[in-house]
């Protein structure tokens, strides 16, 4: 670290060595769409889906007033900011305002540090997912307030995180082409 605030380390490369300077924290989004984080109501800027966006150094030591973040693009104001004390100890739970499909979105967000690299996240996870361990596509159909239907391969997930918010009863339907519906 240099100056408590900035990390520096030496990469070699081919015979030439070079010092980068890097924010010691990155917000990282596992999520299936694009949020921007805000660290004392400044915009760090659009962190796409499933990649990561450094905490410019100016905003390090504000990450103590906590972090928020929206759906990009911004169509609501945030939930008020989340506030971690020590990495690696819980994630939180952090809703998302969906206005385009009007509903809430939820995310687990979790703090944690990666001693090797001296570098802490910021996670944006989901709260809830489908996974399809099948060998074969199928079709998930949820029941309730507004009834949608998913087509899920092997091996891939979707992100059903709005069900948090739902107090009624959830009714599934599962079909997979050969063998019918449940």
């Amino acid at each position: 670290f240099f100056d408590r605030i900035v990390l520096a380390y030496l990469v070699a490369d081919f015979g030439i060595q070079t010092v980068h300077f890097s924010s010691p924290y990155i917000v990282k989004n596992e999520l299936s769409y694009d949020i921007e984080p805000f660290v004392n109501d400044y915009n760090i800027g659009i962190v796409k889906s499933k990649s990561e966006r450094p905490v410019p150094l100016v905003l390090v030591n504000s990450l103590a007033n906590g972090i928020k973040a929206s759906i990009s693009p911004i169509t609501a104001a945030p939930s008020p900011p989340i506030k971690f004390k020590r990495p690696n100890i819980e994630a939180k739970l952090y809703k998302f305002v969906d206005t385009k499909n009007q509903r809430n979105m939820y995310s687990s967000v979790y703090f944690s540090t990666d001693s090797q690299r001296s570098i802490c996240y910021i996670t944006f996870l989901p709260y809830a997912i489908y996974v399809n361990h099948l060998p074969i596509p199928v079709s998930l159909t949820l029941f309730n307030k507004n009834d949608v239907t998913y087509q899920i391969g092997t091996s891939q997930s979707i992100d059903v995180s709005f069900l948090k918010d739902k107090k009624s009863r959830l009714k599934i339907k599962v079909k997979v082409e050969a063998f019918g519906e449940s």
